[in-house]
């Protein structure tokens, strides 16, 4: 993962245990990898599971660090 898209893991995994729906609540499996190339915006393989196996996928986007056009880079737009 990049130096400059790093984040709080722990913020994330509140975050979406708070907002996300069917998303576990105390995940006792946490994986996230970034995908390598091809998107001009962060995203990410972020898998979750309960006692065990990886029971969850999901793909996070983010945007690129520094200033960015008020319209580029709307991945709030993206959500599924």
């Amino acid at each position: 993962m990049s130096s400059t898209h790093h984040f709080d893991h722990d913020s994330l995994l509140r975050y979406c245990s708070s907002n996300v729906s069917g998303f576990p609540i105390s995940p006792t499996h946490f994986n996230l990898s970034q995908f390598g190339h091809g998107q001009s915006n962060p995203t990410y393989l972020m898998e979750v599971g309960l006692n065990g196996p990886i029971v969850k996928k999901y793909v996070l986007r983010k945007k690129p660090p520094g200033t960015l056009l008020a319209s580029a880079h709307a991945v709030e737009r993206e959500f599924l």
